[in-house]
């Protein structure tokens, strides 16, 4: 559809090359538009799952007495309105003064450590807590927690790559 030469970003040329652009290479800009709508639309969608999501651990932290506990109060509909609008006013912040790219490495480093961290997590849990009734096993312990520590530290060095 098109080359790779054609999809190549240089240093400062004011954008990523993506699927919408060699749509609009071959002259097919309606089909660029639909996949830029969608991308739009994904990219919401993510941001508003991992909006909801440190709200809930925030709140759960709260709850157990991690966090101050003023934090938890819910409002009549039991939103935990106090940890949305925090979350809200410091990603906001942090969207203001970071660039996109950096912020987007971050979110990415963040999410493979807590894939990290879990995959710890089973290891040590096997160990120590071999009684814990478990909802699912994960197959060839320790070698697959292993092998996601090991991806996920490479992944997270080579990010840049």
């Amino acid at each position: 559809m098109a080359s790779y030469k054609d999809l190549a970003t240089s240093a400062g040329d004011g954008g990523e090359k993506n699927l919408a652009y060699a749509f609009s290479l071959n002259g097919v800009d309606w089909a660029a538009t639909i996949i830029s709508i969608g991308a739009l639309a994904g990219l919401t969608t993510v941001v508003m799952v991992l909006l909801m999501g440190q709200n809930r651990v925030l709140f759960a932290m709260a709850r157990d007495g991690l966090l101050p506990r003023q934090l938890a109060k819910t409002s009549d509909r039991g939103v935990p309105v106090r940890i949305s609008i925090g979350v809200g006013v410091v990603v906001a912040f942090l969207a203001g003064i970071f660039p996109l790219k950096e912020l987007t490495m971050l979110i990415n480093i963040g999410t493979l450590f807590a894939f990290v961290l879990v995959s710890i997590g089973v290891v040590v849990l096997r160990k120590q807590r071999p009684d814990l009734k478990r909802g699912f096993t994960a197959p060839l312990v320790p070698l697959v927690p292993i092998l996601s520590v090991l991806a996920c530290g490479w992944l997270m060095f080579n990010l840049t790559l």
